[in-house]
């Protein structure tokens, strides 16, 4: 699932339409995320979702990051099948500990199948950025 929020002020602030898929073929709208006070992840999963945090592994896409940025593990650049490319901070809070043996990030070494999950993440984003059904 991919969910949009608003950005702290003195960033892009493009309000974007926000669903939350139910099944396969029904979605319900919802607004974005108002702002950052919580975690993205655990707003999303408490408040959005109301599903426990422990079944999700969490990231974010966005902008891609500068070359120095991208060098650091825990961000990737990717272009996706339209030709755009995204920056991915494969961190999060509250959702990967329990998944990566205690590591905040989706790791890119061995650990955990930490590449596995970042391939199902790439895949799944290029798969959407075609806009094929």
């Amino acid at each position: 699932m991919v969910f949009p929020w608003l950005k702290p002020k003195g960033r892009s602030r493009e309000t974007l339409p926000a669903v939350v898929p139910v099944n396969s073929q029904q979605f319900v709208s919802s607004s974005p995320i108002p702002d950052a006070t919580l975690p993205l992840d655990e707003y999303f999963c408490n408040y959005r979702l109301q599903a426990p945090a422990a079944m999700f592994v969490g990231f974010q896409v966005d902008v891609p990051y500068s070359r120095l940025e991208a060098r650091f593990d825990w961000f990737s650049n990717v272009r996706l099948a339209d030709g755009k490319g995204v920056g991915i901070d494969w961190t999060s809070s509250n959702l990967n500990n329990p998944w990566f043996g205690g590591s905040r990030f989706i790791p890119n070494k061995d650990t955990c199948n930490g590449p596995a999950w970042r391939k199902l993440i790439v895949d799944g984003l290029l798969q959407v950025s075609t806009g094929l059904c």
